[in-house]
């Protein structure tokens, strides 16, 4: 009985937050709703030997793990960040945009997820946890297992990237 109750504050408390970076990491929210499941049923699994506060970042990592194999099973297939752009237009204002804005956001989101592909991992995993999850530093060095110093330096070397490859597609950019 107490397992159950465990599981259902636990799964409650972080369900929504993991799903979204499951479908930021695999770009399709079948595939994340299936990581999502997959996680959760691994934490049925194995409640008694996660400790409560360790939870989240377990949680995390686990969902991590499972949409790493994802990936690797479809790498014919491409990755994007965002597969309806949820994350992006979240943070438009409320009116809707003109034709013309439309298509600048589409072409906008299609630029960045294939700057983020550029973008090696643990790198786009910490750009996606703190830009687009909003998480701090300790978080998500203790979800990935990194100390918070590597967590800083891969954050750095990931917004360089992006910054490079979003400047070199830039159709204004000069060469």
């Amino acid at each position: 009985m107490l397992k159950e109750i465990e599981f259902e504050i636990l799964a409650r408390r972080h369900s929504d937050e993991i799903f979204r970076y499951a479908r930021s990491l695999l770009g399709d929210a079948g595939e994340a709703e299936d990581a999502t499941q997959e996680a959760l049923l691994k934490l049925w699994r194995d409640l008694s030997k996660v400790r409560w506060g360790a939870a989240r970042a377990w949680l995390y990592r686990t969902t991590r793990n499972h949409c790493i194999d994802i990936l690797r099973r479809r790498s014919n297939r491409s990755f994007q960040l965002m597969d309806d752009g949820i994350a992006l237009d979240e943070t438009l204002a409320s009116s809707e945009p003109s034709p013309l804005e439309a298509l600048s956001l589409e072409e906008l989101k299609e630029r960045l997820d294939g700057a983020l592909q550029q973008i090696s991992e643990p790198q786009r995993s910490i750009f996606i946890l703190y830009a687009i999850n909003g998480m701090r530093y300790r978080d998500i060095a203790q979800i990935l297992d990194l100390p918070i110093n590597t967590v800083k330096v891969y954050l750095s070397r990931s917004r360089t990237k992006l910054r490079h490859a979003l400047t070199e597609d830039s159709p204004c950019a000069t060469h």
